[in-house]
């Protein structure tokens, strides 16, 4: 399970970087999201995360600017929170999902 998620998330991310380029091999020079300076790539996140006692369930890429990390805690708790695309830290508190 693990690992399926891992390279779908992976699979979303290298979509996620190919478009701005596509867009820009076009001549099109519209882009509207700043991207940050360094991504943390998504291996090394999870693992931060794992370390940490979640399990990581769904991580993707939201509005260009932060890390949106799904997660279940070693309660069994889902959460779901932003993350710094660079350091992984938590770019705001952490939510409990109500479902």
């Amino acid at each position: 399970m693990k690992r399926t998620l891992f390279l779908t998330a992976a699979l979303a991310s290298l979509a996620g970087l190919l478009s701005p380029a596509a867009a820009l091999a076009s001549g099109d020079d519209r882009i509207a999201v700043e991207q940050p300076a360094a991504w943390m790539p998504l291996g090394e996140l999870i693992a931060k995360l794992e370390g940490q006692g979640y399990s990581v369930l769904e991580a993707e890429r939201e509005d260009g600017r932060y890390w949106q990390v799904r997660m279940q805690d070693a309660n069994g708790m889902i959460v779901e929170t932003y993350l710094d695309p660079a350091t992984g830290m938590p770019a705001n508190r952490i939510e409990r999902e109500d479902d």
